[in-house]
Parts: C-alpha cells; structure tokens; sequence
C-alpha cells in the first residue's frame, strides 16, 4: 500500500509568478525618476520579496520592464532564440554602471519568478561587463590590425575563437546558481502538486523529493549555459557541412563522406573536449553535476 500523500505547492517552482505589468498613467511616465515605459511592473508577494532582498544585498533598486523589441531583436540575432527576460548591463541607465537601478526585462506575457532571479543574477554580477576580446580591440584601434598569431591547430583555434561562448556559459551559470540559491533558501524549489500526484497515481509510489530536489540544485543549472557551448561548437560544425547547389551526385556523396569522417575524427573530438574543459571544471569547483553534463554534451556532440 502507497504510503500517504504529501502535499506539495500548486505551481512547479520554475512557473511561480513574479507579477504582472499595467499601463503607467501619463503623469507616471512624465515623471523624470520613472523609467519612460508605458507600462509598471506590479510584484506579487514573491516578487516583492525578492526586489526587497535584491535592495538590501546590492542596495540598487531593481527596476523591472517588459521586454523591448530592440532587446528581443539583438538576443535573436546573436543566439537564434526569442528570450523569457534579458539585463542590459552596458545601458548607460539601468546597466551595471548605474549608481542607483538596474534594469531588467520579463516577457509580460510570463513573468516568472525564476526568470526574475535569474536576471537579478546577471544584475549583481560584477564581472558582466568583462570583455574576452577587449585586448586584441585595443591593439586593433591603436595599430590598425591584430597581432596575435595564426592558430596552430584546429583545438588552439576552437580554444581562441570561443572565448566569447566561454564567457557566456560562466555568466548565465551565475545567474543560475544565484536564482537556484534563493528559490532554496526561500523553500521554493518544489514540484507541484499536480506533478506529484500524476506520479503517485502512475508510479503507485511516493515522489521522489530527494531526487527531484538534487537534480535542480546539482544539475538543472548547467542546462542553459552549457547550451551556448553547445550550439557554438555545432556552428564550427556547420562549416564542414557546405553544400553547393548544383551538384552532381557523386559530389553530394563525396561531400557526405568527408562530413562523416570529420564528425568521428579524432581532431575534432580532441578540440572539443578540450575545449570543455574549462567548463567541466568550473561546473565541478561549484559543487554541480559534472559527469551528467558531461554526458549531455557529449550526446548532443555524437561523442
């Protein structure tokens, strides 16, 4: 017999709600220390108590805006994805040098309180506006041109080109690890009761909370950073994998031939583990589920 069911909360922790956005009278938008924004950000409970904690840590006021077409446009453009929240942190006001707020952008379509943390995350992170390439932009303003040396191999190439990939897998982590940090230490990160008891009535057995709570506290977090690292190295991919229109079929297969054998060389593989490497183990200095990201990727990779 199924021991007794435990109740949960009603929504799975990632679609708790921080709020939602009502039109901002005109004397509000007139009003010179009000964002210029047609709408204003109205908390729930949650939500408030997260931009009170966010006030006293940083003691900057997190300002919250519905996303703007041109934030939506260059996320598109830069990663192929339509995002749930953005932070802007080199805007002049709202971004990581403003001495007062911090802006930060939710879809008013579903304002969630995961989303939320997650760019407060980005909000607070003192090393959001480190540039990889700032360095070699110096020399090329000064000088006219680069100097850094052509790579050697195909890995030292993978190793210089995605720094700027690498980059952003440690900044979204940390944007992760900070919205997983408070959803615990706020007792959030539940399942919800539907959840539960779908798999009670399925399983004919109590839900596995151990299980469901280790799995977003080690490995839920590095499934969105790992994806830029992902998606980068499937582009270097994609230039082994040209196909020129017109050609004859012996081309076509000729071409599939050296596509195949590039995807299970050693080169390739040896590049791209290497490359992950950093990322393996910054994942693991923080306590998270390395061998399952390694697995992931190395699924996705044909590895």
């Amino acid at each position: 017999m199924m021991a007794e069911h435990t109740p949960y909360q009603e929504q799975d922790f990632r679609d708790i709600q921080a709020g939602g956005f009502k039109k901002r009278s005109l004397l509000d938008r007139l009003n010179p220390f009000t964002p210029f924004s047609s709408k204003k950000f109205v908390p729930t409970a949650k939500g408030q108590e997260f931009l009170d904690k966010f006030k006293k840590d940083t003691g900057k006021n997190l300002v919250v805006l519905p996303l703007e077409k041109k934030g939506i446009d260059a996320i598109k453009g830069a990663y192929d994805f339509t995002p749930s929240g953005y932070f802007t942190p080199r805007d002049i006001v709202g971004g990581s040098r403003d001495p007062f707020n911090r802006y930060v952008y939710l879809d008013p379509k579903n304002p969630s309180l995961y989303t939320l943390a997650h760019e407060g995350g980005h909000a607070q992170d003192k090393n959001l506006l480190y540039d990889p390439y700032q360095r070699e932009r110096r020399i090329v303003s000064r000088r006219g041109k680069h100097t850094r040396k052509l790579p050697s191999s195909y890995e030292e190439y993978i190793k210089g080109d995605g720094r700027g990939a690498m980059n952003t897998f440690g900044t979204e982590l940390t944007a992760e690890q900070y919205a997983r940090d408070y959803f615990q230490d706020k007792n959030l990160q539940k399942p919800s009761e539907e959840m539960v008891l779908n798999y009670e009535i399925a399983k004919g057995e109590p839900f596995p909370y151990d299980k469901y709570k280790k799995f977003n506290v080690e490995a839920f977090p590095t499934d969105y950073p790992m994806s830029f690292l992902r998606d980068y190295l499937r582009k270097k991919d994609d230039f082994y994998n040209v196909r020129d229109k017109g050609q004859t079929s012996a081309g076509i297969r000729a071409g599939q031939k050296f596509y195949d054998d590039y995807l299970g060389s050693d080169f390739r593989k040896d590049a791209f583990q290497n490359y992950l490497n950093k990322a393996y183990q910054t994942i693991e200095s923080k306590g998270m589920d390395v061998e399952r990201a390694k697995k992931v990727m190395n699924m996705n990779l044909g590895f």
